[in-house]
């Protein structure tokens, strides 16, 4: 009878093994099923509508990252009509123009950008080192009667190899 015992519990000591082995794989098909499905709603909503506005900018090697900070998961949205879904829609020029602060580089001469994005792209900009807290208590206050704009200036710091890093940053009310 010990022989007997002795195969049973090797039998259920081999047949736990595989169980767990068995949980483990159905684990990892789940967890892989999940992620096709989710790449796959990714690239549909990404293909949908004409695509990304990322799609049709031409940036600077170099700016990047200054780009990817402005605007973020805003560069992941489609070009619309005014009266479609979500995304990007042409807008009026404002009535008065908003410089940015003396010292600040608009980033759009380093990025190449559709007409949809003229307007955002334009109270965008770039600062050297710590000028970018003296750019936003020069900035110039708006006309009366308009709300006032604040333009986003993404301090600069210096280069790391073949790149640089900037910091996200808006100038104070």
């Amino acid at each position: 009878m010990t022989d007997a015992e002795a195969a049973r519990a090797d039998t259920q000591g081999r047949e736990a093994d595989a169980r767990a082995a068995r949980s483990a794989a159905e684990g990892e098909a789940t967890a892989l099923r999940a992620e096709v499905s989710a790449l796959a709603r990714l690239l549909d909503r990404d293909t949908a509508e004409g695509g990304q506005i990322l799609d049709r900018l031409q940036v600077e090697q170099g700016f990047e990252k200054a780009l990817g900070a402005a605007l973020a998961d805003d560069l992941r949205a489609p070009e619309v009509a005014a009266d479609g879904p979500s995304g990007w829609a042409v807008l009026p020029a404002y009535d008065t123009a908003q410089p940015l602060p003396p010292g600040v580089t608009p980033l759009s001469r380093h990025v190449s950008v559709p007409d949809v994005l003229e307007r955002r792209m334009a109270q965008i900009g770039l600062v050297e080192g710590d000028e970018g807290t003296a750019a936003g208590r020069a900035r110039p206050r708006a006309a009366t009667g308009e709300p006032r704009r604040r333009p986003l200036a993404l301090g600069r710091v210096p280069r790391l190899g073949r790149g640089h890093a900037l910091g996200r940053r808006r100038a104070a009310a």
